[in-house]
């Protein structure tokens, strides 16, 4: 038998009290059947999926009349092949190509036939609706895509090329960029393949970096100013393989240069310099010099005997340093004097253009002779669980040269070969770190490749000693892409804390603990005596203090950042120092700390007696009331009966992590329970090690089987915005927006169809969130609840109908602003246990679905009581767009054209429009986020919120089959109000999520 559930409106005006709950319809108790089916081992095995395609993903050289074919595990349903999310369009303009769609003979195959040719050399997606279901009703539940390029049998083309100034400046500061009609091979693009020449023909030394199908080329010289040069490229390769035969090649003209180079700096730059007997010095210019060696440009010599020093002039790769090389060992303490050659010479540019004096050079050469050397280096080499947010770190055994650590900003390159940008490198204080910082996070699970080139253009410390070896390196970053969670026990803020306790830290990984990695000072700054040990699990550590802390104290916990702080198992650290504070009371404690299990979230009497399922939730050791600031997980104990009272091999010890909430044990779906009575006990502990007795709690575990399970496949929902049930001549659901302002009349501007799409983007969204689903309705998490909603017809789908839009159908017809609400805001078949998933909550007699007309009716009779000496919320948001508050609706005011034009963007736009435009927006947000709230609550009826009872047939559902003692922001209240609609952060509670991931089985 269904029944009929009704949520009504709890109406309420911000800053001011709340009327007692509208009448409702009845309600009442029901049943039905269970489904039938097998025993899947986990909600995976209740999806479709894909087990293979022709061709593969990402695939070239594809024919351009091809079949694709997709294989699934499961027999097809041919109908939801049609559903408009299946489709194939060019990947460059997304431009939608007709493709006929069937099941091939293999049922398990679907094929998909281009009405036409395809273009060739074009890259294409094969889109699958994430509602393609078997015909045993299993869908994929997510957007699956498959990447291919057709048949290519033409060499990439060069359009063009550009610089970053007109005429072209050229040198290490400045390149140009060629542009290909399609993404290169990066291998083929060799300094070989792509070549600028000057009118004697000779190459010019150049950089490649290659995006996609853009080539960055960047000479490592400044080349000369108004010269005639000749950029070519012939041999490059594209993706398919095609080779580039014709050379392609333009002429430019660089731009006119007048000025001749200007000495930036020298060194040793004073007397206290001292290089090594084996050391350089240098002098840099800022642009490259003329010719390739200056080494006639100098001489070296003593400058009180005038005898002539081993010195050697060399040239910097970018042309722009002049390094002077002892080519045997000067011996330490000599005076050195290096001058030009000639009295005179002056610096001349590739252009031929002259500049600064050359400079003369005096210092007297040091002792230090040993060149700087590695003594660690962060990451390690073949390192595999780097951080994606750490810096690299190298420590030499003596002080580096910061003039010369710049190079290392070209050092990192991803796994192709292409630069990483890095942020300006850095010295440590001590000068013997260097800290190389991506400019912004690395890939995750990605590798990755260092090189320090050793020799002049290399690093040097501040002896000016050179490395004798080049620093080269890989490493792999760790799948997470954030830093490890991290919570302290008392929590951060805490007050009160017991002067006898200790204090524990937890990680989501196992920690090394190191005691110089953590400092716990008192509010003035002084250290706390006291011992680090690890907990007795290894995702914790413990500090015990020497003595009592000093009461009604602030203290606080400093982590150290970096590879030198904290650190989990798998070299995972935090790149910020974190800090914890807490307040001491006045009192040591002395009381054991209360505890109670939880599982799968639901505590107390709740849990007592609950039937489970084998595995895919948690079972907790908690704090009752979540109020002792001296609780500690990690000191809490559980251990799990089985039938006949034999304790379970499960190794909890070591599978439970502390959390806030407590000890927690997932039951992994690798290893469930067995089916029967199951015991938990447990004792929990604080940080004063005082222990609780043994508590217990009883349920029973039953095999995963389809029979019991709510959700035999994914519940697919369509939320109907298409009925006109009043018979006006528009949808009920256009007619609320017509109410609202959020569209209007005549749709003078053609954004109404745009609006719409965006309000019922948003209350889907909304109404996903609260089911545990991204905006576009991909399931999150391992156990994910298993509904999904569409806003169109699910073809082929065994689906439920829930209606949106409009006035409830069971009150009085031709009711306008100001009238009386009936105060339903939705009602909806109550169906126990999901018993008929295919529920048609649309009819009028009785009137079923979701009813924003009632919302507004009252919303707007409240503000016509209360203004103007009260603006209500909903008034605030309203009154310049709802027609009945005196507003314009959006689309009829001046502003709108430029507010709601697709492209605008309030950053930017004039004051007035950003203003309008987020007033409409702000309106719409509210809206949606209301109405996707009361739509999750009434798909939750249909699916069995909330069941009577207190049993292990009920969720401790009332009469209404509402929560008993629901609080503020359960999705399942029994009445709520557009404030606590659009301001409070709604869940489902415990139990009831519990039952939508099917951990909970009702009997």
């Amino acid at each position: 038998m269904e029944s009929l559930a009704v949520f009504v409106l709890l109406a309420g005006c911000t800053g001011g009290g709340v009327d007692a709950p509208s009448p409702g319809g009845p309600g009442g108790g029901g049943g039905g059947s269970g489904n039938s089916g097998g025993s899947p081992a986990s909600w995976g095995s209740q999806l479709l999926s894909v087990v293979s395609s022709i061709p593969s993903d990402r695939a070239v050289q594809v024919g351009l009349t091809p079949t694709l074919v997709v294989q699934f595990d499961g027999d097809l349903a041919a109908e939801t092949l049609s559903f408009p999310d299946t489709q194939l369009r060019r990947a460059e303009d997304g431009q939608q190509v007709p493709i006929q769609r069937s099941v091939g003979s293999d049922r398990t195959e679907a094929e998909f036939t281009p009405n036409q040719p395809l273009a060739p050399a074009t890259d294409y997606v094969l889109t699958l609706s994430p509602l393609t279901a078997d015909q045993d009703g299993r869908v994929l539940d997510r957007t699956t895509e498959l990447r291919f390029r057709t048949e290519d049998h033409a060499p990439p083309m060069v359009l063009g090329w550009q610089a970053a100034s007109t005429p072209p400046r050229l040198g290490p500061d400045g390149g140009l960029t060629l542009h290909f009609d399609e993404e290169l091979a990066p291998e083929s693009v060799l300094p070989g393949t792509i070549l600028l020449r000057g009118t004697d023909g000779r190459p010019i030394d150049v950089d490649l970096e290659v995006d996609g199908a853009t080539v960055h080329c960047l000479p490592v010289r400044d080349v000369a100013g108004s010269a005639e040069l000749v950029l070519s490229a012939r041999g490059v390769e594209d993706r398919s393989g095609n080779r580039m035969e014709t050379a392609w090649s333009a002429s430019l003209l660089t731009a006119s240069d007048q000025s001749g180079p200007t000495l930036l700096a020298v060194w040793p730059a004073q007397a206290s310099d001292r290089p090594g007997p084996r050391a350089p010095v240098h002098a840099r210019f800022d642009e490259s010099l003329m010719g390739a060696s200056p080494d006639g440009w100098f001489l070296a010599r003593n400058p009180a005997s005038g005898q002539r020093l081993p010195y050697k002039a060399f040239a910097s790769r970018d042309g722009r340093t002049i390094h002077f090389l002892p080519t045997a060992d000067v011996a330490p303490d000599t005076a050195v004097e290096i001058v030009p050659s000639a009295d005179g010479l002056r610096a001349t540019d590739a252009s031929g253009n002259q500049g600064s004096l050359l400079p003369t050079l005096r210092f007297v050469v040091g002792h230090d002779r040993m060149a700087p050397r590695p003594q660690r280096i962060e990451p390690g080499a073949d390192t595999s669980a780097f951080p994606a947010w750490g810096q690299l770190r190298i420590r030499f055994d003596d002080a580096m040269a910061l003039d010369s650590i710049e190079t290392a900003a070209s050092a990192l390159r991803d796994d192709e070969g292409c630069l990483v940008p890095l942020a300006p490198p850095e010295l440590d204080p001590s000068g013997t770190e260097l800290v190389l910082t991506p400019a912004s996070a690395l890939q995750a699970d990605a590798r990755y490749a260092l090189h320090l080139p050793a020799g002049l253009d290399g690093l040097r410390d501040r002896s000016g000693n050179l490395l004798e070896a080049s620093i080269d390196f890989s490493f792999r970053t760790h799948p997470r892409t954030s830093p490890p969670a991290l919570i302290s026990f008392p929590a951060t803020g805490t007050t009160g804390v017991a002067r006898n306790a200790s204090l524990v830290l937890v990680c989501d990984e196992a920690l090394v603990a190191d005691e110089d990695a953590l400092l716990v000072l008192r509010a003035d700054g002084a250290t706390v005596d006291g011992t680090w040990s690890p907990g007795p699990r290894a995702d914790s550590i413990r500090f015990t203090p020497a003595g009592p802390w000093t009461a009604g104290t602030e203290h606080r916990v400093v982590i150290q950042p970096g590879p030198e702080g904290l650190r989990t198992t798998s070299g995972l650290y935090w790149s910020d120092a974190i800090t914890h504070t807490f307040r001491t009371g006045y009192r040591d404690d002395l009381d054991a700390p209360a505890v109670e299990i939880q599982v799968a979230g639901v505590s107390g009497h709740h849990a007592e007696g609950r039937i489970l399922a084998t595995a895919g939730y948690a079972i907790t050791v908690a704090d009752p009331a979540q109020g002792d600031p001296g609780f500690d997980p990690t000191a809490c104990s559980l251990e799990l009966l089985g039938p006949g009272g034999a304790l379970l091999a499960t190794a909890i010890a070591q599978d439970a992590r502390a959390t806030a909430a407590g000890l927690e044990f997932r039951v992994p779906i690798a290893s469930p329970l067995p089916v029967g009575s199951i015991t938990a006990r447990a004792t929990a502990a604080d940080l004063s090690g005082n222990r609780s007795a043994t508590t217990e709690l009883r349920f029973e575990v039953v095999a995963r089987s389809t029979e019991i399970l709510p959700f035999e496949t994914t519940q697919v929902v369509w939320v109907r915005t298409d009925l006109d049930r009043d018979g006006n001549g528009r949808n009920d659901f256009d007619d609320d927006l017509h109410r609202l302002g959020l569209v209007a009349d005549g749709d003078p501007l053609g954004h109404n169809a745009r609006l719409r799409a965006i309000l019922i983007d948003g209350v889907l969204a909304r109404t996903r969130e609260l089911f545990g689903r991204d905006r576009n309705g991909a399931p999150m998490g391992p156990e994910p609840i298993p509904i999904r909603l569409s806003d169109r017809e699910p073809l082929g789908v065994a689906h439920m109908q829930i209606a949106c839009g409009g006035f409830d159908p069971e009150g009085p017809a031709g009711r306008r602003a100001g009238d009386a609400s009936t105060g339903v805001l939705g009602r909806a078949w109550y169906d126990y246990r999901n018993a008929t998933p295919n529920e048609r909550n649309t009819s009028r007699d009785p009137g079923l679905g979701v009813f924003p007309a009632e919302l507004w009716l009252f919303e707007t009779r409240v503000h016509r009581d209360v203004y103007p000496s009260f603006v209500t919320s909903y008034a605030q948001l309203f009154l310049g767009l709802a027609p009945d508050l005196g507003g314009t609706p959006a689309g009829r005011h001046p502003l709108d054209a430029e507010a709601l034009a697709p492209g605008f963007d309030p950053d930017t736009g004039s004051a007035p429009a950003a203003a309008r435009y987020h007033a409409i927006f702000a309106a719409a947000d509210a809206w949606a986020t209301a109405i996707g709230t009361i739509l999750a609550h009434e798909i939750g009826h249909s699916v069995g919120l909330t069941a009577t009872g207190t049993d292990t047939a009920g969720l401790h559902g009332d009469a209404s089959l509402h929560n008993v003692a629901s609080s503020s922001r359960d999705v399942m209240a029994t009445a709520l109000g557009f404030d606590a609609l659009t301001s409070l952060a709604f869940r489902f509670r415990p139990l009831n999520d519990a039952y939508l991931r099917q951990a909970v089985v009702l009997r």
